[in-house]
């Protein structure tokens, strides 16, 4: 497991299973995934059975806006995500897909 200091929180959206593979291996190096942004059925499942935080593909950015958060993953997201979102992360904004 990482120092404190090394952990970070971060939200992740996406609706392929690559997500949650991503989403376990973060989990699992003790970051904190502070809500998934999706609407995918298998990954609302995924995300209900971490206990993480669900937030609507539709209705998103308040969410994110409420407390800092360091990383925004976009996870085999196929669609863009909107400029003030990809601002919000204090350190950064990681588009990641398997193509």
């Amino acid at each position: 497991m990482q120092s404190n200091d090394l952990r970070y929180r971060c939200f992740l959206i996406g609706s392929e299973s690559l997500l949650a593979e991503c989403g376990e291996i973060l989990l699992k190096q003790g970051h904190e995934v502070a809500g998934v942004v999706s609407g995918a059925k298998k990954i609302v499942r995924w995300a209900n059975q971490k206990q993480l935080r669900v937030l609507d593909p539709a209705d998103y950015r308040a969410a994110l806006r409420e407390r800092p958060f360091d990383y925004f993953f976009s996870i085999t997201h196929l669609a863009l995500v909107p400029e003030d979102v990809l601002a919000l992360p204090t350190r950064g904004a990681v588009n990641f897909h398997d193509g």
